[in-house]
C-alpha cells in the first residue's frame, strides 16, 4: 500500500547547500530547522481596513482624464505642399501643417476618404508646430499615371482641400501622418535656382532650419523696392528638402550688359546667400519666402491631369531639375 503525503506533511530545506532536514510526514512538528541566516521579516499585515483607499483607486469614473489637446480651429491652421519625392515613374508629395494658433490641438484626419488604414489618424501640436502629411500611391497596382493636383482632407469634421503635385500609378491616398520637428539653427546649406518669376531657395541640410525673412539685397544693377509679402501663407522656417520661392519683378527701364550677375539676398536669421544666376534688373519684394508648390500659379496649373508626357511633368516638379 503506498501512502500519499499530504499538503500538511511539510516541506524540505537545504541549509547552506549541504544538509537535507526532512520533515515528518504525519503533519506534526517534532522538530524545527534552524536557518544559518538571518531570520525572516514578519508577514505583511493585509487585514486593515479598505476604507482608505484613494477616490481614483475605488472606480474608474474618478481617474483624471489623460492632458490631451483639443480640436484645432481650422482658421489656426496653414496647409501647403512642401516638397515633392521625385522618382522614376511617380511622386509623393509631402503637404505640411502648421498650427499657427497660440494653444496645443490636434488636427485629426481619421474622417478623410483616401486615407490608408495604416496611417496614425491624428497627431499633437504645440504653437508653432508643424506635421507632414503624404501623398502617395496607394496599394493597388496599376499602369495608367496620373497627377494628383488637389488633396481633399477632413481635418476634425471640416473639409480642407490642398494644391499638391503628387504623380501615380494608380489611386492616390494619404499614406503617413506624422509631427515634425521645429527649426531651431540658422539655414546653413541652402540651394538655390532662378526662373522668370523668382530665386528659388531650398534647405539641403539634414535638419529643419529657420531662414527668417529676406530684409535686403546686394550686388544688384538696379536698387531694390521695399514691399512687403501680404500673403498669408509665408515661411521663415524650413522643413528638410522644403522649397521656397522669392518673387521679384523686372525694371524694364534697366538697360543690363548681361541678362544675369550675381547677387546676394540678405535672410534675417540665415544671413547672407549668393545666387549665381540673378536677372539683371530684379526688383525682390521683401519679406518672407513663399512655399514653391504652394504657388497656384507654380508647376502644377500647366498640367492637364487628363492628357501629360510623364517625363516631362517628373522632370517640372523637381525646380532643380
Amino acid at each position: 500500500m503506498v501512502q500519499r503525503v499530504g499538503a500538511r506533511s511539510g516541506v524540505c530545506v537545504v541549509v547552506a547547500m549541504l544538509a537535507l532536514v526532512a520533515c515528518g510526514g504525519d503533519g506534526s512538528s517534532d522538530s524545527a530547522a534552524t536557518l544559518p541566516l538571518a531570520e525572516p521579516g514578519a508577514a505583511p499585515d493585509h487585514t486593515g481596513p479598505t476604507d482608505d483607499l484613494a477616490p481614483s483607486q475605488i472606480t474608474g469614473s474618478t481617474v483624471a482624464a489623460p492632458d490631451t489637446p483639443g480640436p484645432c480651429a481650422l482658421a489656426d491652421l496653414e496647409f501647403w505642399t512642401a516638397r515633392v519625392f521625385v522618382g522614376e515613374q511617380s511622386a509623393d508629395a509631402v503637404i505640411r501643417v502648421r498650427n499657427t494658433g497660440d494653444v496645443w490641438c490636434e488636427p485629426d484626419i481619421s474622417n478623410s476618404a483616401f486615407l490608408d488604414e495604416a496611417v496614425e489618424p491624428d497627431v499633437w501640436l504645440d504653437p508653432g508646430g508643424w506635421a507632414d502629411l503624404v501623398v502617395g500611391q496607394s496599394g493597388r497596382e496599376c499602369f495608367a499615371p496620373e497627377i494628383v493636383t488637389l488633396a481633399e482632407i477632413d481635418v476634425d469634421g471640416e473639409s480642407v482641400v490642398v494644391p499638391t503635385a503628387a504623380v501615380t500609378t494608380c489611386s492616390w491616398e494619404l499614406t503617413a501622418y506624422y509631427p515634425n520637428d521645429l527649426a531651431v539653427d540658422p539655414c546653413s546649406d541652402l540651394d538655390t535656382a532662378g526662373t522668370e518669376r523668382f530665386v528659388l531657395v531650398r534647405n539641403a541640410g539634414f535638419m529643419s532650419c529657420v531662414l527668417g525673412e529676406l530684409t535686403s539685397v546686394e550686388g544688384m544693377a538696379a536698387s531694390t523696392i521695399p514691399r512687403i509679402v501680404t500673403s498669408a501663407l509665408s515661411l521663415v522656417d524650413l522643413g528638410v528638402g522644403d522649397v521656397v520661392a522669392i518673387p521679384f519683378t523686372v525694371d524694364p527701364a534697366v538697360v543690363c550688359d548681361s541678362t544675369a550677375g550675381a547677387g546676394g539676398l540678405i535672410f534675417e536669421v540665415a544671413g547672407p546667400m549668393t545666387v549665381d544666376a540673378m536677372t539683371c534688373g530684379a526688383i525682390f519684394e521683401l519679406g518672407a519666402a513663399r512655399p514653391w508648390y504652394g504657388d497656384p500659379n507654380g508647376p502644377l496649373a500647366v498640367f492637364a491631369p487628363d492628357a501629360f508626357d510623364l517625363d516631362e511633368v517628373l522632370t517640372a516638379l523637381d525646380p532643380f531639375a
